[in-house]
C-alpha cells in the first residue's frame, strides 16, 4: 500500500498533469481586443494583425531591428549611484509649496508659494546655505527672492553668522479694505501695492552650559512698505530700518530660568522722518518656573518704548503678564493667565484705550 502510494501514484500523476503554461504566450490588443500569440506578434514587427495597432517595442528588440550582431557590441558603463548629488549630513536639500486662499465678503485672494533651500557644509565648522523662493499672487503677479547665509564656529562656543536676503510681503484682504466714515460703508483700497526689501544681518551666539547670549546687527531697505495710518493702509514708498537685537538666557537651577530681549530699531523714511508705529526701544524680561513635567508658569514684563503716530506720540509703557498651564493628560491641560497685572494705563494706538487687568482661565484639548 505505501509503495503505491508513494510511489507509482506520484508518477501517474505526473504523467497525466497539466504543465503550466508559460507566462506572456499571449497578448491582448488593446484597441480591438484580439488575442495574438506572441510569436505572431513579433513576425509581424509589434503591430495587430486585425486592426493595425502598434504594440510598444523594447529597446532590445528595437535596436535588434536596427542592427546585426556584427555592426554592435556592448559597453560596460560605470554605475549611476543612487545618490548622484551626495546629499548627506554636509549636502542637503529641501523644498516644499504653500497655497493661501483668503476671502473677504465677495473679494478673495489667492497665493501660491514655492520653496527650495540648498545647505553645504565643505568644512565641519562651516555651514553656508542658499534658498530661492517663488510668491505667484492671483492680483500681484509672480515675485522671485533670494536669501544666502553662512555660519561659522571658530570654537565649540561661539557661532559667527551673517545673511543677505530678499523679500515680498502681498497686501492681506484684510489691508486693501476700510471702513470709510462718510459713506459708512467698507471700501476697497485700491491702491495698495506689495512691499519688496533687501537686508542683511550680522550676528554672534555664545553658547555655555547654563547660558546663552545672541548679538544681532540688522539693516533693510523696503520699497512701498505697508504701514497703518488714518484708518487705513498705505504705502510708505521708501523705509530704512537698521538697529541691534540682544537676547541672553540663563538656566539657574532645573526648575527655574531668565531670559531677556531688547531691540534698538532705528527706522526712518525717505524723507528722514521716524516711521509710524514703530518703537526706538523695546524688550522684554521673562521668568519661567517648571516645577514637574505637567505644571509650569512664567511672568512675563513687557517695556515699548516711545513711539510716533499719526495723531500724536504714544508714551513708553511697561506691562506684567502671569501665565500657568497644568497638564492633566497628554491631550487635556488646564490654564490661567492674568493680563496687566498693576493695571498699567497705557495706549498701543494714539487715543484708544486698552483693557486694564484680566484674567483668562480655561481648558485646551489637543485633538492630535
Amino acid at each position: 500500500m505505501n509503495w503505491l502510494t508513494n510511489f507509482v501514484k506520484p508518477k501517474l500523476s505526473a504523467l497525466v498533469k497539466r504543465k503550466d503554461v508559460p507566462e506572456n504566450l499571449w497578448q491582448n490588443c488593446p484597441k480591438c481586443a484580439t488575442m495574438i500569440h506572441h510569436k505572431d506578434l513579433r513576425e509581424n514587427l509589434n503591430v495587430c494583425n486585425s486592426c493595425n495597432h502598434h504594440f510598444r517595442m523594447s529597446v532590445e528588440d528595437r535596436i535588434n531591428l536596427l542592427f546585426t550582431k556584427e555592426d554592435t557590441s556592448e559597453i560596460e558603463l560605470d554605475k549611476i549611484s543612487d545618490d548622484p548629488l551626495n546629499f548627506n549630513d554636509k549636502n542637503r536639500l529641501a523644498f516644499g509649496a504653500e497655497h493661501e486662499t483668503s476671502q473677504s465678503g465677495t473679494d478673495d485672494n489667492e497665493i501660491k508659494g514655492y520653496f527650495a533651500l540648498y545647505e553645504f557644509k565643505p568644512l565641519t565648522a562651516t555651514t553656508l546655505s542658499a534658498a530661492v523662493r517663488i510668491d505667484d499672487h492671483d492680483v500681484y503677479g509672480s515675485k522671485t527672492t533670494t536669501k544666502f547665509t553662512a555660519a561659522w564656529n571658530p570654537t565649540v562656543f561661539t557661532t559667527l553668522r551673517g545673511s543677505w536676503g530678499e523679500g515680498f510681503k502681498a497686501p492681506t484682504i484684510f489691508q486693501l479694505t476700510y471702513f470709510n466714515p462718510w459713506s459708512s460703508k467698507t471700501q476697497a483700497n485700491k491702491n495698495l501695492r506689495p512691499e519688496t526689501s533687501t537686508s542683511y544681518d550680522l550676528g554672534l551666539d555664545l553658547h555655555f552650559d547654563k547660558a546663552q547670549i545672541s548679538v544681532t546687527y540688522f539693516d533693510q531697505d523696503t520699497k512701498n512698505q505697508i504701514i497703518y495710518a488714518s484708518g487705513w493702509y498705505e504705502n510708505e514708498s521708501v523705509v530704512n530700518s537698521e538697529g541691534v537685537e540682544v537676547s541672553a538666557q540663563y538656566d539657574m537651577f532645573k526648575i527655574l530660568s531668565i531670559s531677556a530681549d531688547y531691540a534698538y530699531i532705528d527706522a526712518k523714511t525717505g524723507k528722514n522722518t521716524r516711521l509710524l508705529s514703530v518703537p526706538k526701544n523695546s524688550a522684554d524680561f521673562t521668568i519661567s518656573f517648571k516645577p514637574s513635567k505637567r505644571s509650569s508658569s512664567s511672568i512675563l514684563v513687557r517695556y515699548n518704548g516711545k513711539e510716533k503716530n499719526t495723531n500724536g506720540d504714544v508714551k513708553s509703557w511697561t506691562r506684567v503678564d502671569v501665565n500657568t498651564n497644568y497638564k492633566i493628560t497628554e491631550r487635556l491641560s488646564a490654564f490661567a493667565k492674568v493680563e496687566n497685572l498693576f493695571d498699567e494705563n497705557y495706549q498701543q494706538v494714539y487715543g484708544y484705550g486698552t483693557p486694564s487687568i484680566s484674567g483668562l482661565v480655561g481648558v485646551s484639548l489637543t485633538l492630535q
